[in-house]
């Protein structure tokens, strides 16, 4: 079965190097220390109310890496995959004016020192096609289907047990993307948005960036990003926002 798969693979891809010229670019990109606003509710047994993960658990922002790989078909098809991963800790000690509770626990002891962990892993798998494509101007549309992960853990000094949870969430994104070149194409602005919302529950991805080509096969950008998730399920609830600037290269092949 494997062999049938990679050969199936390889002719997939020597059929569309025939047929179409093809590109291979990969860009890591840097999310630099992005402004992260987060509210959770889980409730487990009647036992929860909504926290501030900066405001309750003193948790702090921390840089996101990612990375894009574009497969290139022709002059407009484009077969996306990208991977980012974020990570967060956090270190508080309860005070009267900072109590909570969360997923069933009550943490409610003045003085109790608490520590979280937050762990949010996002896969992108996404098709885009260029419905104008000049020179020096693009446009077209843009569907990804998204994958997130997320984890929660929060443990304390006066609590035996460590709490835990784990929410998937998979979720496809309409949108449109562009770009504009300008000097010759050495410098182009680029930029890209994606969501989906229905009933109050969604999600958005927007970002804009400003690359400098020095040489024919490497961009140089600088953007911004800002995405929104606000969904919901009952009792429970997550709103989670992250904005700031990013760093990046593409390397085409």
């Amino acid at each position: 079965m494997k062999r049938i798969l990679v050969i199936t693979g390889c002719l997939f891809f020597w059929l569309s190097a025939t047929a179409f010229a093809v590109e291979l670019s990969v860009t890591p990109v840097f999310w630099v220390e992005p402004n992260l606003d987060a509210r959770l509710k889980i409730e487990r047994n009647a036992i929860g109310e909504e926290i501030n993960l900066e405001e309750n658990l003193n948790i702090v922002n921390e840089n996101i890496p990612g990375v894009t790989v574009d497969l290139k078909l022709g002059r407009s098809n484009h077969f996306l995959l990208s991977y980012w991963s974020a990570g967060y800790d956090g270190r508080v000690t309860l005070t009267a004016g900072n109590t909570f509770d969360f997923n069933g626990t009550h943490y409610n002891v003045v003085g109790d020192t608490v520590t979280s962990s937050y762990d949010l892993d996002v896969v992108e798998v996404g098709y885009a096609f260029d419905l104008l494509n000049f020179e020096t101007f693009r446009c077209g549309f843009l569907l990804n289907v998204n994958y997130y992960s997320f984890d929660a853990e929060i443990s304390s000094v006066n609590q035996p047990v460590t709490n835990r949870d784990k929410a998937d969430i998979v979720l496809p994104l309409p949108g449109l993307r562009f770009g504009i070149g300008f000097l010759q194409n050495k410098v182009e602005l680029t930029g890209q948005f994606a969501g989906l919302w229905f009933q109050g529950d969604g999600f958005w991805d927007g970002s804009v960036g400003l690359s400098f080509h020095p040489i024919d096969k490497l961009a140089i950008t600088a953007g911004y990003r800002r995405i929104h998730l606000d969904v919901s399920d009952d009792d429970d609830s997550a709103n989670i926002k992250l904005d700031g600037p990013t760093i990046g290269a593409t390397l085409r092949f």
